[in-house]
């Protein structure tokens, strides 16, 4: 369908869970809680790959953490609902890693091409200060949890 009945359909869904984050990929991965949407349009690969959201669910499921995190011990909220803005910037970071990938591997590019991607692309995204910790052991700079708030501040992202 058009992005927009698919859009009206993954809001109804997540409205329907109780507000959960409902992540559909596709051409533009849509990201909704039922309340707020955004659209992933990031460009990717033209290869899709056994595993590829294997490497999506880890990487909304590390910023979730960090969203949390940071919310429990600063009391500081994110911009848009955690697990939304966790999933957009899973879905940036998927989509980068796929796209550097396949520069390298071409049409044999595989998940596991995806995983050794992570770090640079992560680096490019939100830059770790020293080696990224504080004194205490806290993480710092760029790596601390609402650094994905920057995936937000890009041009191109679509805001619904």
């Amino acid at each position: 369908g058009s992005l927009d009945s698919l859009k009206i359909q993954v809001e109804y869904v997540a409205r329907q869970l109780g507000g959960c984050t409902v992540v559909r990929k596709g051409a533009g991965d849509i990201i909704s809680d039922g309340t707020t949407t955004l659209i992933c349009t990031e460009t990717g690969s033209v290869r899709r790959c056994g595993g590829q959201g294997d490497v999506l669910s880890g990487s909304i499921s590390t910023w979730l953490n960090w969203c949390l995190a940071r919310q429990r011990e600063e009391g500081k909220v994110a911009p848009v609902g955690g697990p939304t803005l966790a999933a957009y910037a899973g879905c940036v970071i998927t989509r980068r890693c796929s796209a550097a990938a396949f520069r390298k591997h071409g049409r044999a590019m595989t998940a596991p091409d995806l995983l050794s991607e992570i770090a640079s692309v992560m680096e490019n995204l939100v830059p770790a200060v020293g080696n990224g910790l504080n004194p205490d052991g806290s993480l710092q700079g760029g790596w601390e949890p609402f650094a994905a708030h920057r995936v937000l501040e890009e041009p191109d992202v679509p805001r619904l």
